[in-house]
C-alpha cells in the first residue's frame, strides 16, 4: 500500500497529540514534592522545548493543509520521454542519434522546469 498525503497528515496529527501529552506530563511532574529547584527548572526547560516543538509541528501542519499543489504531475508523454531517454543513456553514446536523444530530453526537462517556475511565479504574484 502506498504512503499517501492522508497518511502523512494523520502521522503529523498523532505526533502533535503525543507532544501535547508529553508537555502535560512534564508540567504535572514538575509539582512532585521531592524535586529540587534545579530539577524543577530542568523539567520546565524540557517542557518548553516540547511546547516549542509542538508549536512548530502545528504550524507545519497548518501550512501543509493550506497549501495547494503548484507543480503538476508528469504527463504520460513526459514519462514516456524519460523512459526513452533513460534507455538511450544506458547504451553507449557512440552514435550521434543517441547523443541527440539525450540532449533533447535534457533540453525538454529544462524548458518544462522553466515553464513550471514561471507558473509558480504567476501563482504567488511576484
Amino acid at each position: 500500500m502506498a504512503y499517501t498525503a492522508t497518511n502523512a497528515r494523520n502521522n503529523m496529527n498523532a505526533l502533535i497529540d503525543e507532544l501535547q501529552k508529553k508537555y502535560d506530563d512534564l508540567m504535572d511532574y514538575q509539582f512532585t514534592p521531592v524535586l529540587t529547584p534545579t530539577q524543577k527548572d530542568i523539567i520546565r526547560n524540557q517542557a518548553m522545548k516540547v511546547l516549542l516543538e509542538k508549536h512548530h509541528k502545528s504550524l507545519l501542519a497548518y501550512f501543509d493543509a493550506a497549501s495547494t499543489q503548484v507543480i503538476r504531475d508528469p504527463t504520460p508523454t513526459e514519462v514516456k520521454a524519460l523512459q526513452i531517454a533513460l534507455t538511450e543513456m544506458s547504451m553507449v553514446l557512440d552514435s550521434f542519434a543517441n547523443f541527440q536523444a539525450v540532449v533533447k530530453f535534457v533540453e525538454d526537462v529544462m524548458t518544462q522546469n522553466a515553464q513550471r517556475f514561471n507558473d509558480i511565479l504567476k501563482t504567488i504574484d511576484l
